[in-house]
């Protein structure tokens, strides 16, 4: 019996009589014979890059799918949205497209384009969103939710800031300290509420991929991988200009984190001693494991994905993060390793 041949780059098991494969569309997958040692150290250069190009793949499509905040650790894949609450408990939820979560309310929503907020609080009217409908992106901001729809418009519930209402062609939005930052279709990013100053220099930006937030600062990464920085000139956090090859970006309070295409895991900030609670300490996890992806707090902690599909916290994480670890160890891992 012969054995089974794989592909050298995604593992994907050979189904047809081709050299190509039927998983990754690596077009060399099942060559076997070289005319010498140049081609074939030529095909393994190929295979090398093919790898990490469908990693760097995996890691932004993890991005988008992995959340942390407001006391849910949330993991979204094939519409079905897993979550961790603070003490433990697990929820699932099915054809579910996106997810949000501020600290006293969550947004999930569906393929449908409906929106449900979960959570007691709608002081502000911030749940409100029944008659929503053909939303494509959510944001659960503190007191207001908000939602693009498929027209790149944005509506909203609760306390809004009425500037951003009028804000059209947007796919990305990100609640800052005291402020909402949008990214639009063109690479463009926006700042409501916010100062003029910050607005220009935002208008100097271009070709902008991703937006994420730190308290009081902006940071965005462009098309090359390299990121930009809006704060004032001596924050610590502008250590992201220095960046390279990044594919994923988030913040909390103090801090933005970065991830590589090569699984590095970045920081950039700093905070007393006292408040960092390991945060300052995240680049050092990638010295022990390849990071698949990483997801910010605005209360003040990180959250990251690894290549084994556990769980690794720091920061002012809430709840208990030795029961939502074992929690994700029970129902997350075996759904990311299973898809890996």
């Amino acid at each position: 019996m012969s054995k089974q041949e794989h592909c050298p780059v995604c593992g994907k098991a050979k189904e047809t009589n081709t050299y190509s494969c039927g998983g990754c569309g690596f077009p060399l997958a099942f060559v076997t014979k070289f005319s010498d040692k140049e081609n074939y150290d030529l095909w393994s250069e190929q295979v090398k890059n093919e790898k990490q190009k469908l990693t760097n793949k995996k890691r932004k499509n993890l991005a988008a799918r992995f959340r942390a905040a407001g006391g849910c650790t949330a993991y979204l894949q094939d519409q079905q949205l897993y979550l961790v609450h603070s003490n433990g408990d697990f929820q699932k939820e099915e054809g579910v497209q996106a997810f949000s979560a501020s600290e006293r309310n969550y947004a999930v929503l569906y393929t449908d384009g409906s929106v449900k907020i979960f959570g007691e609080d709608n002081g502000y009217g911030q749940k409100n969103t029944d008659s929503w409908k053909d939303i494509i992106n959510i944001l659960a901001a503190p007191n207001c939710t908000y939602g693009i729809t498929d027209s790149g418009e944005i509506v909203a519930a609760g306390s809004v800031r009425q500037d951003v209402l009028k804000w059209k062609n947007m796919k990305q939005l990100c609640a800052g300290k005291h402020s909402i930052i949008g990214l639009d279709n063109d690479g463009t990013v926006r700042a409501g509420s916010c100062e003029p100053a910050v607005q220009e220099q935002l208008n100097k930006w271009s070709k902008i991929t991703e937006i994420a937030v730190s308290g009081d600062c902006i940071a965005g990464v462009k098309e090359d991988g390299s990121v930009c920085f809006c704060g004032k000139e001596n924050d610590t956090r502008r250590e992201v200009e220095n960046w390279e090859d990044i594919v994923a970006l988030t913040g909390d309070n103090v801090f933005f984190y970065g991830l590589t295409a090569s699984g590095e895991a970045k920081a950039a900030g700093s905070c007393a001693a006292f408040l960092d609670r390991g945060r300052s300490q995240v680049s050092q996890w990638s010295e022990q494991n390849q990071i698949l992806a990483l997801a910010g707090s605005p209360s003040g902690s990180i959250a990251a994905i690894t290549e084994t599909g556990d769980l690794l916290v720091a920061g002012s994480f809430k709840g208990d993060p030795d029961k939502i670890r074992e929690c994700w160890k029970e129902h997350i891992k075996p759904v990311i390793m299973e898809a890996s």
